[in-house]
C-alpha cells in the first residue's frame, strides 16, 4: 500500500479505542468518498481523531470510530481504519462509502490551509487505491442527510472538481495556500511589501484593502497577535497566518466588554473608535451588522455574529 508515503500520515489503526471491530469488504467495495466535519471546535480539547474514537465506542455504542480518516488542524492525516471497512458515518451508504473528516466546526470556522493540502494529498493517494471510485460527495449529499449542516465548506473548490465525480485518468487540481513574499512572512519594512496575499490578511483584519503591508497593518496584525495569544511581532508568519485563516471564537463581548479582542472586533466593523472599550457607538455598529447579514439583532457578539464577521 502506498500510504506510508503520504505526506503527514500517522497509522492510528491499532491505537485507537474501541469494542469489537468492523467487517472488512476490501477496498474495492468502496465506490463514494464522505467529506465530513468533526463540529468540534478546533480550539477543543476534544477536536481530533482520539476523542471522535471515545465518543463513538462510549456515547453511539459503535465497534469503533467512523471515520476511515481524520484531517486535523495541522494537517496530520489520521489513519483510522483499513479502506474497505464499513464504518459508521453515512447510514445506509456505509457500504460503499469511505469516510475523510476534516477536524473543526465550519459553521464558525474555516479549514487551514494544511487541511486543505493534506485533503488534495489523501484524495489524490486513494483514487490510486480505490478501483471502483466513482464519485465524492459531502456528507448532507447521501440519503437521509439532506438536513445535515455537513461538511459546510466548500470541498469541490479545495479539490478542485466541479460536481460529485472523478472521471477515470483526471487528476485533482491541487490545492496550493496564497503566496507571499519569497520569506513566506509579511512584515513591515521599506520599501513596503505589496502582494494579493497583504490584500487577504487586510480582509480579516478589516483595515483598507490596498495590498500594501504598512503601518496601519502592522498595527492591526499586533492587536490580533495581542488578542490570540500569539507571539507579539507584527510579522505574519505561520502561526499568524494559520489563526488568520479562522480566527477562534473566545466567548461573549457585549456592552461593558474590554480588551484586544474588541479590538479586533472594532477594527473588523469599521467607522468607529479602536480604544478596546464596547460602548454605545461599538453596540450600535454590532446592531447594524447583525440586520444587514440576517442575524438576531441584539448588539452582542456571540458565536454566530463572530462567524459571520471572520
Amino acid at each position: 500500500m502506498s500510504f506510508t508515503s503520504l505526506p503527514k500520515l500517522k497509522d492510528c489503526r491499532k491505537s485507537l479505542t474501541h469494542k469489537g471491530s468492523y467487517r472488512n469488504y476490501g477496498a474495492s467495495s468502496k465506490t463514494h468518498i464522505a467529506i465530513h466535519h468533526s463540529l468540534a471546535r478546533q480550539s477543543s480539547g476534544g477536536c481530533n481523531a482520539e476523542a471522535y474514537a471515545r465518543y463513538h465506542t462510549r456515547n453511539n455504542g459503535w465497534p469503533g470510530i467512523g471515520y476511515h480518516f481524520v484531517i486535523e488542524a495541522d494537517g496530520t492525516i489520521k489513519w483510522c481504519h483499513d479502506l474497505g471497512v464499513k464504518s459508521y458515518h453515512v447510514g445506509n451508504s456505509n457500504r460503499f462509502a469511505l469516510g475523510i473528516c476534516l477536524s473543526g466546526d465550519f459553521r464558525y470556522e474555516k479549514p487551514t490551509a494544511a487541511q486543505k493540502e493534506s485533503l488534495v494529498n489523501l484524495v489524490q493517494y486513494l483514487k490510486r487505491e480505490l478501483p471502483n471510485l466513482k464519485a465524492i460527495k459531502g456528507h448532507n449529499e447521501f440519503p437521509g442527510y439532506s438536513w445535515k449542516q455537513c461538511p459546510v465548506f466548500n470541498y469541490r473548490a479545495v479539490l478542485g472538481i466541479r460536481g460529485n465525480e472523478v472521471p477515470s485518468g483526471t487528476t485533482i487540481t491541487s490545492y496550493k495556500a496564497p503566496r507571499t513574499q519569497s520569506s513566506n512572512l509579511l512584515k513591515l519594512e521599506r520599501p513596503y511589501m505589496k502582494s494579493d496575499a497583504v490584500k487577504s490578511v487586510q480582509k480579516v483584519l478589516g483595515v483598507s484593502v490596498d495590498g500594501i503591508y504598512g503601518p496601519k497593518t502592522a498595527r492591526a496584525v499586533t492587536q490580533f497577535q495581542k488578542a490570540f495569544g500569539l507571539t507579539v511581532d507584527g510579522i505574519v508568519g505561520n502561526q499568524t497566518r494559520s489563526a488568520l485563516a479562522s480566527p477562534p471564537y473566545r466567548g461573549i463581548l457585549r456592552r461593558g466588554s474590554k480588551g484586544n479582542l474588541v479590538k479586533v472586533v472594532q477594527q473588523k466593523l469599521g467607522g468607529i473608535a479602536v480604544d478596546g472599550v464596547f460602548g454605545a457607538k461599538t453596540e450600535k455598529k454590532v446592531r447594524a451588522f447583525q440586520k444587514a447579514n440576517g442575524l438576531a439583532v441584539d448588539g452582542v457578539v456571540g458565536r454566530n455574529t463572530w462567524g459571520k464577521l471572520f
